[in-house]
């Protein structure tokens, strides 16, 4: 056993040698020595469960239990920002990075996506039939989603990219 014993560990990401985990219960932890002790890093952050963390060149993305949200940390974990700017509140579990774009998958409100590091979000459900997400993934062609009980859904990434211009410039 690597730390953390008796915690209830839901995802990992890394910075360089930085590792973080968030858990059920116990909120956001970071590791710098390969895993051999942990720190507790919940500054500014009002969850204590997490279910999907996000390394995206240099910010990390947390997404925390319902009725909270994605939190960002642009500095390795000190200090964590609760986000708005179009993602609404609720539980994230899944996220999903490529190419200057990061990817939210929530409970019940579907995939966000941001081009901006997390500043602004636009919902891009087009043709997805459960709202409900698990997970994401980039490819080079597509946005991917695992869902609760529509299996897998696939946006193409120019329709996620042209979607996310286009709201931007009505706002």
């Amino acid at each position: 056993v690597a730390g953390l014993e008796g915690v209830n560990v839901r995802c990992l990401a890394a910075i360089g040698e930085s590792v973080f985990a968030g858990t059920i219960d116990e909120g956001l932890f970071r590791t710098t020595d390969g895993g051999e002790t942990w720190s507790s890093i919940n500054n500014g952050s009002t969850s204590s469960s997490f279910r999907a963390i996000e390394a995206h060149e240099g910010v990390l993305f947390a997404g925390g239990e319902i009725g909270t949200g994605v939190f960002r940390s642009t500095d390795e974990g000190e200090t964590w920002t609760l986000l708005g700017g179009g993602i609404p509140l609720g539980s994230y579990r899944g996220f999903a990075s490529a190419d200057g774009w990061i990817a939210a998958g929530s409970f019940m409100a579907g995939v966000y996506v941001s081009a901006d590091a997390g500043d602004s979000w636009v919902q891009v459900n087009d043709g997805l039939g459960d709202l409900s997400i698990f997970d994401l993934e980039f490819t080079a062609t597509h946005l991917l989603a695992a869902t609760n009980t529509a299996g897998t859904w696939r946006l193409d990434r120019a329709a996620v990219e042209s979607t996310a211009a286009i709201r931007e410039r009505e706002d």
